[in-house]
């Protein structure tokens, strides 16, 4: 009973390393997928749509202001 009992214990411990090793490759994860403050930031104010605007606007502005200082 005891050589059976090992064997058992084997086949396992086997068939959990085997399951382990084939349910990590899809949680890993690198320094590109986790989301960092400053990141969030960066992303947040590339597509906030009311910061583009208001650039838009300030731009505009600017614009004017340079044509009235040369007419």
């Amino acid at each position: 009973m005891i050589g059976g009992h090992s064997i058992s214990t084997c086949f396992f411990a086997a068939i959990t390393s085997l399951t382990l090793a084939i349910a990590t490759p899809g949680q890993e994860r690198t320094s590109e997928d986790v989301l960092t403050l400053d990141r969030a930031i960066e992303w947040t104010r590339a597509n906030n749509r009311g910061t583009k605007r208001a650039k838009f606007d300030i731009d505009k502005q600017t614009d004017a202001s340079a044509e009235a200082k040369t007419a």
